[in-house]
């Protein structure tokens, strides 16, 4: 047991001093490495005649040269898009892939809309049943009364907003920020104390359910925000920099000259 030991760390020192010379490469060539003893050792267990030495060498050279032609090839067709990019117009081409990828990325947050909207709906409406004397919102008899002109949704900065309106006879008491203000404290105040009904209460420590704008149209005499579910860490990080942004805006006080007192 003793010599047992002494082998297995002369081996380890042995690894390491190996890894030590063969810098970036010891990754590599361990993996050729282990490559090789799997072709041996498949050869032996199936008693393929073929997989000796010299057949385990050659299978690892046409390996390398399969691998070497690959990255050659990857190279070469980079190289193409590259000059074929700064010959178009390297912004052009930029501001293209940027948009196909992000139209992709709404497509699969998309995916998750049939589940979220309805319930964050309802538990909107409760909220806002709950504090209607406060926040003076006239609701309808159920939740549809947050949707009048059907479900939308915003898709920016990597995150997915739900849009809800209000139809409102006239413009409410209070700003539509300090509306916001109170309104998401009863948001997070419900979600610390019951929950909501089929989604998370919390991600990562941060409440689920963020407002994060609140506007009102003369014109339509609809209250209209924007609503973002945190489920994903950039979401997460959105909301908490939007707080944090909100909470920092001091506003100035208006200097008073001697002929105005």
């Amino acid at each position: 047991m003793k010599y047992l030991r002494k082998l297995l760390r002369w081996s380890e020192k042995m690894i390491d001093a190996l890894a030590d010379k063969l810098g970036l490469w010891s990754p590599i060539c361990m993996g050729f490495a282990g490559i090789a003893v799997c072709l041996g050792y498949w050869g032996f267990v199936s008693g393929d005649n073929s997989m000796t030495v010299n057949g385990v060498l050659s299978t690892l050279v046409g390996l390398i040269c399969s691998v070497a032609v690959c990255l050659l090839g990857f190279i070469v067709l980079s190289a193409v898009l590259l000059m074929a990019a700064y010959l178009l117009s390297r912004d052009s081409v930029c501001t293209w892939v940027h948009l196909r990828l992000n139209k992709l990325s709404e497509r699969i947050q998309s995916r998750n809309i049939a589940c979220i909207y309805p319930l964050l709906q309802e538990f909107l409406f409760e909220v806002l049943s709950l504090h209607e004397d406060t926040l003076h919102l006239p609701l309808g008899q159920d939740a549809s009364c947050l949707v009048p002109r059907g479900t939308a949704t915003a898709f920016r900065k990597n995150c997915l907003f739900f849009r809800f309106e209000l139809i409102l006879p006239e413009a409410p008491a209070m700003d539509t920020e300090t509306l916001r203000s109170i309104l998401q404290q009863y948001i997070w105040a419900e979600l610390g104390a019951h929950g909501i009904t089929g989604l998370s209460a919390s991600f990562d420590s941060v409440p689920t359910v963020y407002v994060d704008r609140m506007r009102y149209c003369e014109k339509s005499h609809i209250l209209q925000f924007a609503v973002l579910y945190i489920s994903t860490q950039n979401m997460k990080n959105y909301a908490v920099r939007a707080e944090q942004n909100r909470k920092s805006k001091v506003t100035p006080e208006r200097e008073v000259y001697d002929n105005e007192v």
